[in-house]
Formats: structure tokens, sequence, C-alpha cells
């Protein structure tokens, strides 16, 4: 899960290279609450199990941030 965080950072301050921005899975699983955080985390487990490429957002943010995020890394589900 650090990838994940690493990469919202580089994108945050405009430091990712836009050659390097792939997809880096299929499925975003969003977390609604700190609360719930760990819901979230066991729901992408299960749907790794299944055989998808999922990232769980690396905590919780406004849900209109977590789909702009999956829009822009290409994400079909989420």
């Amino acid at each position: 899960m650090g990838d994940v965080v690493f990469t919202l950072m580089l994108e945050k301050y405009g430091l990712l290279p836009k050659e390097l921005k792939v997809n880096p899975a299929e499925v975003l699983v969003t977390v609604f609450s700190q609360e719930l955080f760990g819901e979230s985390l066991r729901l992408a487990s299960e749907l790794r199990a299944g055989g998808l490429n999922v990232v769980c957002y690396p905590g919780p943010a406004k849900l209109p941030k977590q789909f702009k995020y999956a829009d822009r890394m290409g994400m079909r589900l989420v």
C-alpha cells in the first residue's frame, strides 16, 4: 500500500512523469471513514483472492477525491 501513497504524493506535487503513469489496478476500493478502513482492506483482499487487480485508497478521504484518483489512474471500477 505504500506504493499508492507514494504515487499520490508524487502526483500531488506534479513530480510523477507522464510516461510512468500506469494503471495499477482495475478496481479501487474506497474508504469512507477511519472506522471502516479495516472493512475496505478486507474487501480489497477478497477481490484480490477472486483474481482482480485491486487498490485500496490509502485512507479516508472525500469520495469525489477518491473518484478523481480512480479516473486519473484509469481504473474502471470503484
